[in-house]
């Protein structure tokens, strides 16, 4: 009974300096399987092996489509782990159903490095939490997409620090917070370098929102998001390229925004092309020849190289955000390409029950942008005096399609409106602003 375990120690031990194991894994299954066997060891069970295992043990991931229908991957307390795919584009771990719908749980004071690999399908879990004081998750060359969560729907990172390098997180919806990573706890603590955040959905911080601890990122382009401003809360910046904020950022040097709300270093309209593949192995946003990105990092913080390993600089200095921009590339997005222009903005109803339900906004776009929505409140200082407009706390945001739109809203900021006389004001990136009144009324029908 014992000799396949014997065999498999002893294997282990030859393969990985002492006190750390390298397993290989050789099955796609997506439950346990017998490591000491060839063609049997699953992921599952060489996480499993190595949390019995000493040292900080390795696991490599050959390509391959690893689809996990059981309990989540659990990387156990106090345990640390490697594992290690060849590349993002060949080497997925998918959730597909069972368990709590999640792909990893990282446990109280233990650690996952985790590179070359793709995390995706999580459903109303996020696909990476970390759970407990001292919880640690290291991404290098990881991309995390199709996620669901209600808050932080790629990472959770309220009981631990994420820590992500040359990544992209990308395509996920929150239902409350965080639509890409989200920070809740004391001790939280998000740090990124060369990465891109942008695709994702939440009503609160679409790409990344903070309630407590602190995130830091350097060299990272976060826009594109949607539903909301890209980021909320304490956010450091260095080198980075932010496309809209809920709360102002802390910049230490060479920031770079398209919203003043951001209060970065220049604040421009960002002229960015779209989210793809532009080289290297995981999704990146390009900005254009003109883009206030361009040189904006004199003292290079963003290091040697960008997302995708491209040299940095390639001018006068070097780019802020993720992606270093080629002196010789040609951009997807140029200064010259005319505004998207909004027309026909309404608000119906127009007198407004928020008891009864969301109202709906209708416009047109002359173009595929995202469209930035606030709330103005009219206000008298005196009987006969001309109403003044005072912008209520809160945006949206919605990815509009060329031709008629349509949006619903009911709260601002969280909140539901009082009662008054209301402008509802929107404003496409490169375009003029719209406005369309509306009336509030109170109480119910």
């Amino acid at each position: 009974m014992h000799g396949p375990v014997l065999t498999l120690l002893a294997t282990l031990a030859l393969a990985a300096p002492a006190g750390a194991a390298e397993l290989r894994v050789d099955s796609t299954a997506p439950g346990n399987g017998n490591c000491a066997v060839a063609g049997s060891c699953t992921l599952r069970q060489a996480i499993v092996d190595a949390a019995g295992l000493p040292g900080k043990d390795t696991i490599r991931l050959p390509p391959g489509t690893y689809d996990q229908t059981g309990q989540d991957l659990i990387v156990s307390i106090g345990q640390q782990l490697e594992i290690t795919g060849e590349d993002p584009r060949t080497t997925h771990i998918r959730e597909v159903s069972g368990g709590d719908g999640r792909v990893f749980l990282v446990e109280q004071d233990a650690g996952l490095d985790l590179s070359g690999v793709t995390l995706s399908g999580s459903r109303g879990a996020s696909a990476v939490l970390l759970f407990g004081g001292g919880a640690a998750f290291r991404a290098t060359n990881v991309v995390l997409t199709g996620n669901t969560a209600a808050n932080g729907a790629a990472i959770d990172a309220t009981g631990g620090t994420a820590t992500l390098t040359d990544s992209a997180v990308t395509g996920n919806a929150a239902t409350a917070k965080g639509g890409g990573i989200y920070l809740g706890g004391a001790a939280s603590a998000l740090v990124t370098r060369n990465v891109t955040i942008a695709g994702n959905t939440a009503p609160d911080g679409a790409g990344v929102a903070v309630d407590q601890g602190a995130a830091t990122l350097t060299a990272t382009t976060v826009a594109q998001n949607g539903s909301a401003p890209d980021v909320r809360g304490p956010v450091a910046s260095r080198a980075s390229l932010v496309g809209s904020c809920a709360t102002p950022l802390t910049s230490l040097g060479a920031t770079v925004s398209g919203d003043p709300a951001c209060a970065a270093n220049r604040t421009a309209p960002l002229e960015l092309g779209g989210l793809g593949d532009h080289g290297g192995t995981t999704p990146t946003i390009l900005p254009a020849a003109g883009s206030p990105a361009i040189d904006a990092d004199a003292a290079c913080a963003a290091g040697g190289v960008d997302q995708r390993g491209v040299p940095r600089p390639q001018g006068a200095a070097c780019d802020a955000g993720a992606v270093e921009l080629p002196a010789t590339s040609t951009p997807p997005v140029t200064a010259t390409q005319p505004p998207v222009r909004i027309s026909a903005l309404r608000v119906r109803p127009s007198r407004w029950r928020p008891a009864s339900g969301a109202a709906q906004v209708t416009f047109r776009a002359t173009g595929a942008a995202t469209v930035r929505f606030t709330v103005q409140r009219a206000r008298r200082h005196r009987r006969g005096a001309p109403r003044r407009f005072v912008t209520v706390r809160g945006t949206f945001a919605r990815r509009a399609a060329a031709g008629t739109n349509r949006v619903r809203f009911r709260l601002v900021g969280g909140r539901t409106l009082r009662p008054g006389r209301y402008r509802l004001v929107a404003r496409a990136a490169t375009g003029p602003v719209h406005r369309a009144g509306f009336i509030v009324v109170g109480g119910r029908r």
